[in-house]
C-alpha cells in the first residue's frame, strides 16, 4: 500500500530540509503512532534516526525499518518560490491501515514540521 500527502510550507527548500532532515529532531515531526502502524513485525524496536538517509543534493530524505518487511518512506522538498512544496510518501505490506488514518498521520507529520521549521526561525524571510 502506497500513501502520499504533500503540503506548502513558507520556508525556502534549504531551509526545511535542514529541519526535516535533522536526526535528532526526526521523532519531533514524524509521528512515531505512524511506524506502530506501518511496521507490523517491529514497530516497538524502530529507531527512526538510525535508518534516516538525507540527501542534501536532491533535498530527499528516505527512511525503511532495516528489514526485508518492504516499509520504507521519504519526504522530497522542493523549492516554489519563497516556499516549499513538500512531500512525505510511505509504502508498507501491513493490511491492518486504512487511508484515513495513514493520511491523518501524515497531514499531522507536515504539520508538526511547518511548526518546526517555523519555531526555528527558518521562515522564507531569514
Amino acid at each position: 500500500m502506497k500513501f502520499e500527502q504533500t503540503a506548502r510550507i513558507n520556508a525556502n527548500a534549504k531551509k526545511v530540509f535542514d529541519a526535516a532532515s535533522d536526526v535528532q529532531k526526526l521523532d519531533k515531526w514524524i509521528p512515531p503512532k505512524l511506524h506502530e502502524k506501518l511496521i507490523e513485525d517491529n514497530a516497538g524496536n524502530f529507531m527512526l534516526a538510525e535508518h534516516a538517509r538525507p540527501d542534501q543534493a536532491k533535498k530527499r530524505l528516505t527512511w525503511n525499518d532495516g528489514s526485508p518487511s518492504g516499509y520504507k518512506s521519504w519526504v522530497q522538498i522542493n523549492e516554489q518560490g519563497p516556499a516549499s512544496d513538500v512531500t512525505i510518501h510511505v509504502e508498507t505490506p501491513a493490511s491492518n491501515v486504512t487511508q484515513a488514518e495513514i493520511d491523518k498521520f501524515l497531514v499531522q507529520a507536515l504539520g508538526s514540521l511547518d511548526k518546526q521549521v517555523t519555531a526555528s526561525g527558518a521562515g522564507a524571510s531569514r
